[in-house]
C-alpha cells in the first residue's frame, strides 16, 4: 500500500500534489470565466453564497481525468457520481459540514484565481484537530465527505475557482449512488431538468446535505 493510500486509510483524508497539468487547469479557468459571464450558466446558492454549476462540461471532463489516478493512489476502486463547480467571493462562506453519500469519496480541486490570494486554505477535522490544507491549482484534497467535517474561512479578495469531484467506493454500501443517480456522465440543463441527486431524501438516517 503507498504512502497516500495508508494516510487516506488511517486519517480518512490525503493531499495529491500535481495531479491535474497546467494546460488543463487554464483551460477550465478561462471557459469558467466565460461561463460566469452568460446570464443563467451559473446559479446563486443562497446556503454558500456562491455562483456554482452542477455537472458542468468542463468538470465532468476532470472527474473522468481524475478517476484512474486518483484510484491508484488511494488503492481503491471508485465509481464516478458528479461533477460540481463553484466560484467563491468574499461574501461566499462554507460553513463546517459533512456531504451526502454521492459524495463518499471527494475530491477537492483547485483550479484558479482571480485577484485573490496564492492560497486559500481548505480546514479538516481529524485525529481531534482541526488542520488548515493550503492547495496550489493542480493539487487535490481527497476525503471522505460524509465522515470528514470540512470548511473554509471567509474569502478576503477576488474570485476562487473551485471544482469537486464525487466518487462512491464500488466495493462498499453506496454503489446505488454511482453517476449520482443519473443516467449517464455529462452536463444536463439546468433550467429545464431538476437536478439530480441534488435533493435526494434521507437514506439510512443520514441528511442529504451538498
Amino acid at each position: 500500500m503507498s504512502d497516500i493510500a495508508q494516510q487516506f486509510a488511517a486519517q480518512k483524508y490525503s493531499v495529491l500534489k500535481h495531479l491535474v497539468p497546467p494546460h488543463a487547469l487554464n483551460l477550465a479557468f478561462e471557459a469558467t470565466m466565460l461561463n460566469r459571464a452568460h446570464d443563467g450558466y451559473m446559479l446563486w446558492d443562497d446556503k454558500t453564497r456562491a455562483w456554482g454549476r452542477y455537472c458542468d462540461a468542463m468538470s465532468e471532463a476532470l472527474l473522468i481525468m481524475v478517476h484512474q489516478p486518483l484510484q491508484r493512489r488511494l488503492g481503491m476502486e471508485l465509481l464516478p457520481c458528479y461533477s460540481y463547480l463553484r466560484c467563491y467571493t468574499p461574501e461566499s462562506i462554507l460553513p463546517r459540514h459533512l456531504d451526502r453519500p454521492s459524495c463518499e469519496i471527494s475530491v477537492t480541486l483547485p483550479v484558479g484565481q482571480w485577484k485573490a490570494g496564492s492560497q486559500w486554505p481548505i480546514w479538516v477535522a481529524s485525529g481531534g484537530r482541526d488542520i488548515a490544507i493550503d492547495l496550489s491549482p493542480g493539487d487535490l484534497l481527497a476525503y471522505r465527505g460524509a465522515e470528514v467535517p470540512h470548511w473554509r474561512e471567509p474569502l478576503e479578495t477576488g474570485v476562487w475557482v473551485q471544482v469537486f469531484l464525487h466518487y462512491v467506493d464500488a466495493n462498499g454500501e453506496y454503489t446505488d449512488y454511482a453517476l449520482d443517480q443519473r443516467e449517464r456522465l455529462g452536463p444536463v440543463s439546468l433550467p429545464v431538468e431538476q437536478r439530480p441527486g441534488i435533493n435526494l431524501p434521507a437514506r439510512d438516517g443520514k441528511p442529504a446535505s451538498n
